[in-house]
């Protein structure tokens, strides 16, 4: 996909998120999800509850577009994790995930990443259609380059899901692709 003179690379792993290497790990959750739950809970774990603690203390909410970012030196080298809030379950849709890929492209562009990892946001909790999800997903991601950037490096995206959606997710890229010519 063409931003621009920037290519957004796109890639699908069945690799579970917690064993996957990059520059960035884009997590989201809802603001009435307790426990966190898909790969934001799989990877609070991982670090021991990082984010529980913070939801728990009240410094992080969940709220459409709330951003954290947390730096972890396990597993040999820096992880970044970048953690955005969806809003309410209920509230959520097709529009919602096509503003929060845009705010997820250009804060990435403002930290200087350029490979990301990501699950489809709020797959694990809401009925969107994983084809339609991941077109809007990708042209949302694809505005939010074109508001960051002039020109630059290639964008690394790699879409992990291991719940044997693979085949509708790519479907949805082909949709994007086509949407986006």
């Amino acid at each position: 996909f063409r931003c621009r003179e920037i290519v957004m690379i796109v890639s699908v792993s069945e690799t579970p998120i917690e064993k996957q290497r990059g520059d960035a790990i884009v997590l989201s959750f809802f603001e009435d999800e307790r426990p966190l739950k898909g790969a934001s809970g799989i990877l609070d774990w991982e670090l021991r509850g990082v984010f529980s603690r913070l939801l728990a203390e009240r410094k992080l909410h969940g709220s459409f577009g709330e951003t954290a970012m947390f730096f972890s030196t396990k597993r040999q080298y820096c992880y970044l994790y970048l953690l955005f809030g969806l809003g309410s379950t209920r509230d959520y849709t097709y529009h919602r995930l096509m503003g929060i890929a845009g705010i997820i492209a250009e804060t990435l562009v403002k930290l200087g990443r350029r490979e990301f990892i990501m699950t489809l946001p709020g797959s694990h909790l809401c009925e969107l259609a994983y084809p339609r999800a991941t077109e809007v997903l990708v042209r949302g991601l694809h505005e939010g380059l074109n508001k960051a950037v002039e020109t630059g490096d290639d964008m690394h995206l790699t879409i992990v899901d291991d719940s044997e959606q693979t085949d509708e997710i790519v479907l949805g890229l082909h949709q994007a692709k086509v949407a986006l010519k």
